[in-house]
């Protein structure tokens, strides 16, 4: 939902004022500057759906001038989910993509996932700001080097195939991930098997290793891994195999 007209030039005009005092306050504290417990607890509400007032989303839009440069990592996402959820505007989804940018190499992998979705779901016209996509790509880079294990990898596919297009050389890294892996479930293995196909990323060595890796669990993993997995997420390969490990103890 767009701001009325009305509201958001009053929104730029006290951006304006917030950006000047922010920076002479950062320039004094040389610290992060958190929103207050109130602001926080508006962005909340917005993020779940609650509507705000137009003063509500003005002080927010104040805030997130003003502490620009000196947000830290939750405040600047909590800032853009509220955006996401129940407004546009460009100017502070500009400045918190700037923070992202700053942010990124200090980032875990969960807040690097939860901003990449929160820019990669902007309008096409602002994914091509030099601001967002400059902090697409630093949250890119410390993605590559976040050690990821099964769990991780398969959070960070899901969240790529949600977004779309990917850059050949963070998927070829994310392979390279998969294949180190050890004691794969079989789930994470056809998690990671269909974000790769769905990314056009699945080639070999990865697809015949997760092949075989499959083939494998289901011919050899003890009975009780067998029905966790099943419980988990029942899947016609699980089940003949039960079936026929079942009739294998029958006949013995």
């Amino acid at each position: 939902m767009a701001f009325p007209t009305a509201l958001c030039a009053s929104w730029r005009c006290a951006l304006r004022r917030g950006a000047s005092f922010g920076r002479q306050r950062g320039v004094l504290l040389g610290a992060q500057l958190a929103l207050s417990q109130r602001q926080r607890e508006w962005a909340e509400k917005a993020m779940e759906g609650e509507p705000l007032t137009a003063e509500h989303w003005i002080d927010l839009a104040e805030a997130a001038l003003e502490k620009a440069a000196q947000l830290p990592c939750q405040d600047v996402l909590v800032l853009l989910s509220a955006l996401d959820r129940q407004a546009e505007d460009l100017s502070v989804t500009l400045v918190l993509a700037a923070r992202l940018t700053v942010l990124a190499p200090t980032m875990a992998l969960e807040e690097i996932l939860d901003a990449w979705q929160l820019l990669m779901r902007q309008p096409p016209a602002v994914r091509k700001k030099v601001t967002v996509m400059r902090a697409l790509e630093e949250l890119e880079l410390s993605l590559r080097q976040c050690p990821l294990d099964a769990t991780g990898l398969t959070q960070t596919l899901a969240c790529l195939a949600a977004g779309g297009a990917t850059r050949p050389e963070l998927l070829q890294r994310l392979a390279r991930q998969a294949l180190e892996l050890r004691d794969l479930g079989y789930q994470e293995m056809v998690a990671i098997e269909t974000y790769f196909e769905a990314l056009g990323g699945l080639q070999e060595p990865l697809d015949e290793l997760l092949r075989q890796r499959k083939v494998l669990f289901l011919k050899e993993a003890p009975l009780p891994a067998l029905l966790r997995a099943l419980e988990a997420q029942p899947a016609a390969p699980l089940l003949e195999a039960l079936v026929q490990r079942l009739e294998a103890l029958g006949d013995d």
